[in-house]
């Protein structure tokens, strides 16, 4: 499903890359859904992470709208090899944020997308193709379905809420991981991707904000 932004709300020429960020969020959300809670095969690479059919052909699809609407910018993407390394305008794609979370039939994952412009962000997205929201942000509005979003007011820091894939992974904390693996400890993973836990805190993280950090 798409989500249209009042146009008035940001720069025409951001309009018409948000525009086609919605194309791509929802040209990948299609195969996902069709393969999501599927029983698909599940390989490993290189680095021991997971890889399914449903992560290539969302990116195959997205690299392909990429290349046929905008043939001279650059693409960096999870699954396959960099495309115009050198272009203005480079797109980051991560089909399935959160791998682990979708073989695992659990809704807690999404589809990364940003644009960069000489190597700085100007546009972020993130999809939920499972629940249908649309998150995107250009460095100083963000929208969800459309409408705008913030961050809640946060007078403490007593009243913040810290999000970590795992204290234990906190370097100086005194609290790092044994050098020796304990048994399971491959098969442990967060609830769902970090982009998407950020997604459904109440109220939503910008990306706007998130572009900054």
């Amino acid at each position: 499903m798409g989500w249209l932004i009042n146009p008035m709300e940001k720069t025409t020429q951001n309009q018409e890359f948000i525009d086609f960020i919605q194309e791509l969020a929802n040209a990948s959300g299609e195969i996902i859904r069709r393969y999501f809670r599927s029983g698909i095969a599940v390989e490993t690479k290189s680095d021991q992470t997971p890889v399914t059919i449903a992560d290539r052909r969302a990116e195959e699809t997205m690299r392909q709208l990429i290349q046929a609407r905008y043939p001279g910018h650059g693409i960096l993407g999870e699954e396959f090899a960099e495309v115009n390394p050198g272009a203005e305008y480079q797109w980051i794609l991560d089909p399935i944020d959160g791998t682990k979370t979708f073989v695992s039939g659990t809704y807690l994952f999404g589809t990364l997308i940003a644009l960069l412009r000489d190597g700085k962000p100007i546009l972020g997205a993130i999809n939920n193709p499972i629940v249908n929201q649309f998150l995107v942000g250009d460095g100083s509005t963000t929208w969800l379905n459309g409408v705008p979003v913030k961050v809640r007011d946060c007078p403490s820091l007593d009243q913040a809420t810290l999000l970590t894939t795992s204290p234990l992974t906190l370097p100086g904390t005194g609290t790092e991981p044994p050098s020796t693996p304990w048994p399971g400890e491959s098969n442990c993973s967060a609830p769902g991707a970090i982009a998407t836990d950020i997604f459904w805190l109440p109220p939503v993280t910008p990306i706007s904000w998130l572009m900054q950090l």
